[in-house]
């Protein structure tokens, strides 16, 4: 929404479940698995196609959430009780102040206990650009959901949505903990493969005895192992920069003919947000900084002789769910400072 350059996008495989990412007059009404039903007498008259952010005329859709009911839904989703799902969209106000993002398990409100949030201005919804918001929730025991965008009039949903109008693109929900890039759908579910991004060493002229690679990158994934980038030639031959997740310290991970050289971290935590990791490689030398903090080193350590450079990825597991905005490679092992 800012118009920055975050760089090279590398995420995991995800598929957005819903059939249709915007609602629109060819789903609305019809109770099928994960179409939109709105609750109105001519839901069809409700929604106008509109400019989206994608800069596609019509892509959008600017729905009427009235003051009889203001509810739509995606109807009877199936879920996995007891995994964490997230439901994301792009948002921008019309006549309405707010909007509402509801999940109920489709037998009882308020019954998805993180399931709900009203977004205002201040979590940057205003009526001239779109805003992404999300909200991760637990599914619930019956494996079923529906996603309501609205809420109803009195107090069967909380929070409240403001009756007016509202422009959605995009609409998406996924398995995880936090949410990935739209995955437009038009009538199915879609899947997006995980991104892969290599090169051969042999393209940037690497050095096997020596040298040092600076990253700078950000990350979404809240748990789990984070790749940020790597020098490998298998799983048993690899030289990796990752990092367990938001708030965990980034790691240097060196195995040689299977049999692990180095596995140490740095002292100062990474913060959400952009941050800068280098590493500098030699026999029995190698060092380890995050944003110019306190320097790591580890000096019994044999490097592996490795064919390819991975960007936010692994031949082991763990995409990067983030943007890797610069890296560099020198032959050299650079000094700690």
């Amino acid at each position: 929404a800012s118009g920055n350059c975050l760089g090279l996008l590398v995420e995991e495989a995800r598929t957005n479940l819903l059939p249709y990412s915007e609602p629109d007059s060819r789903s609305l009404g019809v109770s099928t698995v994960g179409r939109w039903v709105f609750d109105e007498l001519n839901p069809a008259t409700e929604i106008i196609n509109v400019l989206g952010p994608d800069g596609i005329n019509n892509s959008a859709r600017e729905c009427l959430l009235s003051t009889s009911s203001f509810d739509l839904y995606a109807f009877m989703v199936p879920v996995v009780s007891g995994n964490k799902y997230t439901v994301s969209a792009y948002v921008k106000l019309g006549t309405a102040t707010n909007l509402a993002i509801h999940v109920n398990n489709t037998a009882a409100w308020n019954s998805v206990p993180d399931g709900a949030k009203t977004f205002t201005s201040a979590d940057g919804l205003n009526t001239e650009t779109f805003t992404k918001i999300s909200i991760t929730f637990t599914a619930p025991s019956n494996n079923l959901v529906n996603v309501h965008i609205g809420g109803h009039s009195g107090t069967q949903l909380q929070p409240q949505q403001s009756p007016g109008t509202v422009v959605l693109y995009g609409v998406q929900l996924e398995a995880g903990s936090f949410m990935t890039s739209t995955i437009p759908t038009s009538g199915s579910a879609v899947t997006r493969a995980a991104d892969v991004a290599s090169l051969a060493v042999s393209e940037f002229g690497y050095n096997q005895d020596q040298g040092t690679v600076v990253v700078e990158y950000q990350t979404e994934t809240d748990g789990g192992t984070t790749r940020i980038a790597e020098l490998e030639l298998d799983t048993d031959n690899r030289i990796t920069l990752f990092q367990g997740g938001l708030g965990e310290a980034p790691k240097l991970f060196v195995r040689n003919n299977g049999v692990s050289q180095a596995d140490y971290g740095t002292s100062n935590v990474t913060a959400a947000g952009t941050n800068k990791v280098a590493t500098s490689l030699k026999q029995n030398d190698t060092a380890l900084v995050l944003s110019g903090g306190t320097v790591a080193t580890d000096t019994s350590v044999t490097l592996p002789t490795v064919d390819t450079l991975l960007l936010g990825d692994s031949n082991a597991t763990g995409s990067l769910n983030g943007h890797i905005k610069s890296i560099q490679y020198y032959p050299l092992r650079l000094s700690n400072a």
